[in-house]
């Protein structure tokens, strides 16, 4: 439903501006990447401002606050956090790569096919 949605997307945009067809893809495909990446850079500064925050904290006061144990344990749960978040952004990624493949091989038989009904057409028109 997606990928129609961005070939139908696509098409309009198109039809409207004119160009070309690839430069119109890339601009979708441009904004549509960065509007899945921009929540996932956020939580990744998130993440890298949380380490930051625990590493100074540990330099200011290392025999207060968390033990090495407990140390150890938030390391581990934020480096998990940040491989989940890595492999859902790059399974978002992948995602929309084949989104945009599908829309941009829709959008181009539908091109083809605008050009053979318009070839039709002019053939008949020569006779």
């Amino acid at each position: 439903l997606n990928a129609k949605s961005m070939t139908i997307d696509i098409l309009s945009k198109h039809n409207k501006e004119g160009g070309d067809l690839e430069t119109t893809i890339s601009r979708l495909v441009e904004s549509k990447t960065e509007a899945l990446l921009k929540p996932k850079d956020a939580e990744i500064q998130r993440l890298m401002s949380l380490v930051d925050e625990l590493k100074a904290n540990k330099a200011a006061s290392p025999t207060s606050g968390l033990g090495a144990d407990d140390m150890e344990q938030e390391k581990q749960k934020l480096a998990s956090e940040l491989a989940a978040c890595k492999e859902e952004l790059q399974n978002s990624i992948g995602g929309c790569d084949k989104a945009i493949k599908r829309a941009v091989n829709e959008a181009i038989e539908v091109k083809r096919q605008e050009r053979w009904e318009l070839e039709e057409q002019h053939r008949k028109a020569v006779q």
